[in-house]
């Protein structure tokens, strides 16, 4: 008999057991997940892939899901968190990388950019895909050799590019190398004539170098040639004031008086500009007028 009795309990217990949700598993909890972020519905893929990273915190997808749902919604800072996780307990894998990669640069993360471009070379892609972002990566960190031979790179596969001699000249003068960046320029307009933009940032070059007679030159050209703007009158001020000449000095600071509207809101165009009145005597001969 109570056998009989124990038997019906049993049976009793499995009807009841029948009627039960089932119960919920890692596999199920992604699956469901995984269906809605395909539906477009990453509030609620998030919500599971929280329930998932409970279970395993290390997972790889629950990272990389975690990551993308949260920057499809543009929650960025999240995203970045989640993916870089996944990077760093799961390295150089190609699809975390993918998405880590915009993030990285968007939100300023300079090392971490570098790093995934890195794993998506090692996985497939061709280092020269990645020559120019790399020289601005590097140059975003203040790594200014490493980004002009990026550049130089990216400028032996594309010869004919101005703006990359430009970029080039720049990033040199940066690595406090001006007399390469004015090499540099003496070969892209050897190569491409006289073009404005090269010739200004010649003039550029050839005054962070020092040498500012030959700066005037060129500064003067442009104006010349009918370039008569108020970045090109600045730059023929800025070579005229270093000179051991008091004409030309005078000069640069008539031509920074008739800028000082536009550069109101400059200040190191004032502190410069007093400077300037102050070497040449002019501000006690100011205070002596208004008296």
């Amino acid at each position: 008999m109570k056998a009989i009795e124990n038997l019906l309990l049993c049976f009793a217990l499995a009807i009841v057991g029948c009627g039960k949700e089932p119960v919920e598993t890692f596999d199920s909890i992604m699956a469901e997940g995984k269906k809605a972020f395909v539906d477009q519905d990453y509030a609620t893929a998030r919500g599971y892939f929280l329930k998932a990273y409970e279970v395993k915190p290390s997972d790889k997808d629950v990272l990389y899901f975690l990551g993308i749902s949260y920057a499809r919604d543009m929650v960025y800072d999240s995203a970045f968190s989640f993916l870089r996780r996944a990077e760093i307990l799961h390295s150089g894998d190609r699809e975390v990388n993918l998405e880590l990669y915009p993030l990285a640069v968007a939100l300023e993360e300079w090392t971490q950019a570098i790093i995934s471009v890195r794993v998506l070379i090692a996985t497939g892609d061709p280092p020269s895909k990645y020559f120019r972002d790399m020289a601005e990566l590097h140059a975003a960190k203040g790594q200014y050799g490493g980004a002009y031979r990026y550049m130089r790179q990216e400028l032996e596969q594309k010869p004919d590019d101005t703006e990359i001699y430009l970029k080039l000249s720049e990033l040199a003068r940066l690595a406090d190398t001006a007399i390469l960046g004015v090499a540099i320029l003496d070969t892209a307009l050897e190569k491409f004539g006289r073009i404005a933009p090269l010739l200004a940032a010649r003039a550029s070059a050839l005054a962070d170098a020092g040498l500012y007679l030959q700066a005037e030159i060129d500064f003067r050209d442009l104006l010349g040639e009918g370039y008569d703007n108020s970045q090109v009158k600045l730059g023929l001020a800025s070579a005229l004031m270093p000179q051991n000449s008091r004409e030309k000095r005078m000069e640069a600071y008539r031509i920074m008086t008739s800028l000082r509207d536009s550069m109101a809101a400059n200040a190191d165009f004032d502190s410069v500009l007093k400077a300037l009145e102050d070497s040449l005597g002019l501000s006690s001969e100011n205070s002596r007028e208004k008296k």
